[in-house]
């Protein structure tokens, strides 16, 4: 009789080292969910909203991953290029920023 042992591999994190997980405050931000969900309202690819925004694949892929800040001025040519309310779009810049460096505040454009 013959027996099979099946065991299941399990991840452990490397000796020494803490397990993988997301650092504390880069969640994406509310800019970067609009820009996300423009994307796909439009079934846009990653590469032509890049083309679209006039920035690189992987500069837009880490907007909307949440590693990096849109500034003031490139939230204000985001805006214009995709048509968005310039009052919104920079609103969510200088919230994302706000929040990123841990101040409790609230960000009102007018």
């Amino acid at each position: 009789m013959v027996y099979l042992f099946w065991m299941a591999k399990t991840k452990r994190p490397r000796r020494g080292r803490a397990p993988k997980t997301r650092k504390a405050g880069v969640q994406p931000g509310e800019l970067a969910t609009l820009l996300l969900m423009e994307r796909m309202e439009d079934a846009r690819t990653l590469e032509e909203m890049a083309q679209l925004m006039r920035i690189s694949k992987s500069h837009l892929s880490d907007i909307e991953k949440g590693r990096k800040v849109v500034s003031f001025e490139r939230a204000l040519r985001f805006a214009e290029l995709l048509h968005l309310p310039v009052a919104a779009v920079v609103r969510l810049a200088l919230q994302d920023q706000i929040t990123r460096a841990g101040v409790n505040l609230t960000v009102a454009v007018s």
